[in-house]
């Protein structure tokens, strides 16, 4: 149910998109897929949020740079102001009573640690630390790690080190590091004693930010967007994991629009190669329609496909003269699939008795007859007024269709199957026969009057019994 509902919602997103060339409040971009992190009245359908203020835990030019550890759980070795300070979105000012602090009377500490749950496994890049201001010597000598559990606090990566003068006077109050990985904990650690009348570590500070580009984003801002099919971008790199850019799009990072006369995805199609009608001139780099149309003989919207695809006569949607031939056809398989009932008592006795079905008793699925007509597409339907013009056209070509067994059916006619057969002159051929799950040590507990045929797209598509 709930993949019936998304399939609903991204069919009425795709309808607004189609009919108003807009997207739904609160989404912006390629096929709506961006959410906008501002308020709505600054968000615009193509380019987003282009207007500061971003949305709380949301930052960079296009607000796509997303603050992970806002509000999350936190825990510390020691605390003597809370660690959830650390994480409340207030970036401090001179009170260093609004941050964390680590305990400090025991003398027996070793080391301080301060942790956030960012309650999933993250890919992290970029960490941003909001040191007080006022005492700047407990920077130097801070650890950063990634963890994927919260067994130990130095068991994960260590991402980077804070080093600098002893006092911290050449840190910045405000430091951002390049600390990647993937993890679902970030860990500041120390075991440094950079105090002044305390003998043991101690940490402090006001914030953690933990930034990551929200999916299809990428760069040092976020600001880059991923043209990847199928695929959501490296949130560093931007490079495509498929190697398949959007139709428009080319590069390893897909961020190159087509040059002119190319189009597709990864820009692989030549404007030249199409089949267009009258000018060619236009060329769109996404899907390279044919504004005026396509020549006779190629359809498709870039005419590259042929359309003069050789066919049995068969379903034709058109016309009355199209409904009757698809009756007579219909009629046709019927008679080849079925019993012919109006076969005499006599042979029919004689079938039955023999054990060998007549070639007209049985049927015919292989389409290879070489007395069936081919017809391609373009002339159809002079062919179809062809045979209604002809006195007994559609019935002479009706009984061109062959019948008759022409592959073995050995399978269907073996002693313990043929009680299985609802007809004893209707026999599965071997080569396309359904096979069941065998049943413990039944050799015969496979077979089932059924077989596979092949679909116009795809083989066995459907099953006939």
């Amino acid at each position: 149910m709930v993949d019936v509902l998304r399939v609903f919602c991204a069919l009425f997103v795709g309808l607004i998109v189609g009919i108003s060339g807009s997207c739904p409040d609160g989404t912006y971009g390629f096929q709506c897929g961006y959410r906008c992190n501002c308020p709505v009245t600054r968000c615009d359908t193509p380019d987003g949020c282009n207007l500061q203020p971003c949305s709380p835990g949301w930052s960079g030019p296009t607000c796509q740079k997303h603050n992970k550890a806002l509000n999350k759980p936190t825990s510390a070795s020691t605390a003597y102001l809370p660690a959830a300070r650390a994480v409340n979105g207030d970036r401090g000012d001179a009170k260093y009573q609004l941050g964390f602090h680590s305990g400090f009377y025991d003398r027996t500490i070793t080391y301080a640690w301060w942790r956030v749950d960012l309650g999933e496994r993250t890919p992290i890049h970029d960490v941003t630390i909001y040191f007080r201001k006022d005492f700047k010597v407990r920077r130097n000598g801070i650890q950063i790690y990634i963890a994927d559990t919260d067994a130990s606090p130095t068991d994960g990566v260590n991402c980077y080190n804070v080093t600098g003068n002893r006092d911290g006077t050449d840190i910045p109050d405000v430091l951002n590091v390049t600390c990647s990985g993937e993890g679902q904990y970030l860990v500041l650690y120390t075991n440094t004693i950079n105090n002044e009348g305390y003998d043991v570590p101690i940490m402090d500070f006001y914030e953690v930010e933990v930034d990551v580009c929200s999916p299809g984003t990428f760069g040092a801002d976020c600001a880059n967007y991923c043209n990847c099919d199928g695929d959501v971008c490296d949130y560093v790199s931007g490079v495509c994991p498929g190697g398949v850019c959007l139709p428009g799009w080319a590069t390893e990072t897909c961020d190159t629009v087509c040059d002119l006369g190319y189009y597709g995805a990864n820009c692989s199609n030549d404007c030249l190669n199409r089949n267009c009608k009258g000018d060619n001139s236009s060329c769109d780099r996404e899907t390279g329609e044919c504004v005026g149309g396509c020549s006779a003989g190629w359809d498709g919207t870039d005419c590259t496909h042929k359309s003069h695809h050789k066919l049995l006569i068969s379903a034709v949607v058109g016309g009355a003269a199209y409904l009757l031939l698809i009756i007579a056809v219909s009629a046709a398989a019927g008679v080849c699939w079925c019993t012919r009932k109006n076969r005499t008592g006599s042979n029919r006795l004689a079938h039955h008795s023999q054990g060998t079905p007549r070639a007209n008793h049985n049927y015919e699925n292989h389409g290879t007859s070489e007395r069936s007509t081919e017809v391609e597409v373009d002339k159809l339907h002079d062919k179809i007024r062809e045979l209604l013009e002809e006195a007994g056209g559609v019935h002479s070509e009706f009984h061109r269709l062959s019948v008759g067994a022409n592959r073995p059916q050995l399978r269907s006619r073996r002693k313990g199957n043929r009680a299985k057969n609802r007809y004893k002159d209707l026999y599965p051929y071997d080569f396309n026969q359904v096979q069941l799950t065998k049943l413990h040590s039944d050799p015969l507990s496979t077979y089932i009057n059924a077989n596979y045929i092949n679909g116009y797209f795809k083989p066995q598509a459907y099953i006939v019994t």
